[in-house]
């Protein structure tokens, strides 16, 4: 489980009570054809503006839903690549069991085990320009912050219990090790 999704106003201000998640969480407008500004700070890297439609976050439990199917690739796109690069001159085969072959590698990467520690995150369609410079649309992380920069958002934990999260709010994302899932595997 997400240790907690902390949501403060100020950075002199924090919770007393994490608000926590077992599978994931949603961050962006409410609208969804509204477009989602925001910081986003990866661990200790810089804040980084950005402007998507939104980003997940989940744990080992949840990355078997909405993070796998928002990062699956599917073989109509392996097979579109894959002509593509037949029509740049290069030596590649586009036969279904080589595209499913592909397609299963990539997707069994997105799923990881329930009881760790890091988070997976993706950026939903992100927007980059001369003004948001290009960043990593999904990752593994073991602590996000982000600052709202939005007019109706909402955090949503599990698909249920929404928060708002308007311009001036902050929420870090963390998971610690006594927050984990555990799990018994029976032989």
């Amino acid at each position: 489980m997400f240790k907690g999704v902390q949501l403060f106003k100020k950075e002199s201000v924090m919770p007393t009570d994490p608000i926590l998640a077992l599978n994931e969480v949603f961050i962006g407008e409410s609208h969804a054809a509204r477009v989602s500004y925001y910081e986003v700070q990866i661990d200790d890297g810089p804040f980084v503006k950005q402007k998507s439609s939104g980003i997940t976050v989940c744990t080992g439990t949840g990355s078997t839903s909405w993070h796998y199917n928002i990062n699956r690739v599917s073989s109509q796109n392996v097979s579109d690549l894959l002509d593509i690069m037949r029509n740049m001159g290069m030596q590649v085969a586009n036969n279904e069991s080589l595209v499913q072959s592909i397609c299963r590698r990539f997707n069994e990467k997105l799923v990881f085990e329930p009881e760790s520690e890091k988070m997976a995150f993706t950026v939903r369609d992100p927007v980059f320009n001369a003004t948001f410079a290009t960043t990593k649309a999904r990752g593994f992380a073991h602590r996000i912050r982000l600052r709202s920069r939005c007019s109706d958002a909402h955090i949503v934990l599990d698909g249920s219990t929404s928060i708002p999260f308007n311009h001036g709010t902050e929420v870090i994302l963390e998971m610690l090790p006594d927050d984990a899932l555990r799990t018994i595997h029976l032989f």
